[in-house]
């Protein structure tokens, strides 16, 4: 800008706030406050992880994603594991302990959390009534209650959805295992 037209100095800054798009990966971030966090609640997870030979083979498993709205953790299914046993929302007996370890986690984090179930594009086989909807709603209730055996105070808990297929994780292969996934969202 020309300097004789620009109406503040150049060493001016101004008072307003920039509004940060969903899930953006570059640029700064709030002081890094938010990123540190994430780091330290990635190393606490990995440690609980690293000190349980079954749990440690699925440290994969597990994604933590800084977001506007908060942290995310996602844990998702591939080809060689699934957090609920095939069609249904009965954890397996991994997922139960990986549940654990992330509920000692979250007990010791302020702020509310969301649930949201996903599945893949794959048509589910439930019966009348049944389907990805219900299957995916069903599955972040399931993994509510076990939060909440574990410590997790029930008005903790902000929002529980299922939103089927509709957000893919791999959008090119609706059908991926990986589609099918648990995301637990601690607020800000």
């Amino acid at each position: 800008t020309d300097v004789d037209n620009y109406p503040n100095r150049a060493g001016q800054t101004g008072t307003k706030a920039m509004t940060v798009p969903r899930d953006t990966t570059r640029g700064p971030k709030e002081g890094g406050e938010r990123i540190k966090k994430r780091e330290a609640m990635e190393k606490t997870l990995a440690a609980k992880l690293a000190a349980n030979p079954k749990l440690a083979r699925l440290a994969k498993q597990v994604r933590l994603v800084d977001t506007t709205e908060g942290i995310r953790i996602d844990l998702v299914d591939d080809a060689d594991f699934s957090m609920f046993q095939l069609g249904t929302t009965v954890l397996t007996q991994d997922a139960s302990g990986l549940l654990s370890a992330i509920g000692e986690l979250l007990s010791s984090e302020l702020g509310g959390i969301s649930i949201r179930g996903h599945t893949d594009a794959l048509p589910y086989n439930g019966g009348i009534g049944a389907n990805n909807w219900s299957l995916s709603a069903g599955r972040a209730e399931a993994t509510r209650q076990a939060l909440m055996r574990k410590g997790i105070g029930e008005a903790r808990f902000r929002k529980i959805e299922g939103v089927a297929d509709r957000e893919p994780l791999v959008r090119d292969k609706p059908e991926d295992p990986r589609n099918r996934r648990i995301s637990i969202l601690l607020m800000r």
